[in-house]
């Protein structure tokens, strides 16, 4: 195992995981080489578990199996090629905060590193739910890796890509491993088998076919007549499944699902379904990879005591809207900005285009700003910047700031940035009307974004 820096710094070679120092200072990699005797793959589980080295690349000289092929980041067959390819890797992991996160905002951080690599199963019949997903196992904090992809889907941070399966669960533990079973419907014994029965027109006597034989003719054995044709002396019944236990006869067992889990049976009509598919990151979960910050917006205002990350922004503009009208001095700004790309060709476009250059651009408007202004950034390129004490020519004056920064990023990133502006301030809020239902209609009528995703 080699620990690689940048080009101009000699590589350090480790004996093995274990050896990895507690911080990832100035480390651009990891080479895995077969050469040091270890099995690749679980030396990859290992360097993911460790907190302060989970989302550096990681090269190996050799392919990897489908189960962990996604916990690398590709083949390089040798020192200097890892070294240089370690040096191009982008985005650097060390830009991200430094605070150790929850295992969600891990799986979400390393799939952001990554734009990608999709969340994939592989299927396993030891696991619990017949796949697992071996990228969640290695940030998951409890017994259970797959709980930690729901929560993720459940707060909005993946977005469902192709189904691979659909399974379904049993009710009591959740397990996919069920036995589908055939019983009787009158004892739900397990004895039952298929068999040849006789109906006697004669007498009516159904029985099974063993007790017409009288050598090798067929005679009832209640009446004793001889049955020598078939639909004129006696014809077979439907039913033709028998019970060891009860002596029942009938046409259609009886189908049960039993967990091979907990034992519990139920019908397998009534059984969940389980769709098993594979995830990429959605544009919130990049936000609280980029935050690490369990929200679906962030608010920028470290220098305001009173507010924090976890306060949403519509209710601290309620807060600034009840003190503007309250006290007339109390005035604000509220700028509401909406950012567009075109790109000059179709590779320089896209998704993940739109968030890397929005992540630059948020930066250079944070500059721009005052500790105190607060500033919310929504799914689509929608950002709100509310301004205190700043009336609406000073709310201007950052616009153009704004429009500037466009030109110049634009410049940069070969693309096109356009920035819709509008300023607002507490007058143009209606008695009566929610700042969360205020700002929900500017976004959809204001600036044409109703498609961005805004959650209040």
């Amino acid at each position: 195992m080699w620990l690689l820096y940048s080009p101009s710094i000699s590589s350090v070679h480790l004996a093995s995981v274990h050896d990895l120092p507690s911080q990832a200072g100035g480390v651009t990699g990891i080479w895995l080489a077969r050469e040091d005797g270890r099995d690749l793959a679980s030396q990859l589980l290992e360097i993911r578990r460790q907190p302060s080295h989970a989302f550096l690349p990681v090269f190996v000289d050799a392919d990897l199996p489908d189960a962990v092929s996604a916990l690398g980041d590709g083949v390089a067959m040798d020192l200097p090629e890892a070294v240089a390819r370690a040096a191009d890797w982008r985005p650097i992991p060390s830009r991200l905060p430094v605070a150790s996160p929850s295992a969600a905002i891990a799986l979400a951080r390393y799939l952001y590193l990554r734009p990608f690599v999709a969340l994939t199963p592989c299927r396993d019949y030891k696991a619990h739910q017949a796949y697992r997903y071996p990228l969640a196992e290695c940030f998951s904090e409890g017994p259970q890796p797959e709980s930690l992809v729901d929560v993720l889907v459940n707060r909005g941070w993946l977005d469902r890509g192709h189904i691979i399966d659909r399974l379904r669960k049993c009710e009591s533990c959740q397990s996919t491993h069920l036995n589908y079973v055939d019983i009787c419907p009158a004892c739900s014994g397990l004895n039952i088998k298929k068999s040849l029965f006789i109906h006697c027109f004669t007498c009516s006597h159904v029985a099974l076919q063993e007790a017409f034989l009288a050598g090798e003719s067929l005679v009832c054995p209640k009446c004793h007549a001889r049955l020598r044709h078939i639909g004129v002396d006696y014809n077979r019944p439907i039913e033709q499944i028998a019970c060891g236990d009860c002596n029942s006869a009938f046409s259609e067992a009886k189908v049960v699902a039993r967990c091979l889990a907990c034992d519990a049976c139920a019908d397998p009509e009534g059984l969940p379904v389980m769709n098993v598919a594979s995830y990429t990151l959605s544009d919130a979960g990049r936000l609280a990879a980029i935050e690490g910050i369990a929200s679906r917006w962030y608010v920028g205002a470290p220098a305001a005591p009173n507010v924090s990350p976890p306060v949403a922004f519509a209710e601290s503009l309620e807060w600034m809207t009840s003190l503007a009208r309250r006290h007339e001095t109390s005035w604000f700004s509220l700028v509401c900005v909406s950012i567009r790309l075109s790109g000059r060709s179709s590779e320089l476009t896209g998704k993940e285009k739109l968030a890397q250059v929005l992540d630059a651009f948020v930066g250079l408007v944070r500059e721009q700003i005052r500790d105190t202004d607060l500033l919310a950034r929504m799914d689509g390129g929608l950002i709100w910047i509310a301004l205190p004490y700043t009336d609406k020519v000073g709310g201007l004056a950052l616009i153009e700031k704004m429009n500037a920064m466009a030109i110049h990023q634009g410049s940069l990133e070969e693309l096109s940035i356009g920035v819709d502006c509008r300023i607002y301030s507490c007058e143009d809020i209606p008695d009566g009307v929610s700042i969360a239902s205020f700002l929900h209609s500017l976004g959809e009528s204001s600036l044409g974004v109703a498609d961005s995703g805004i959650i209040w």
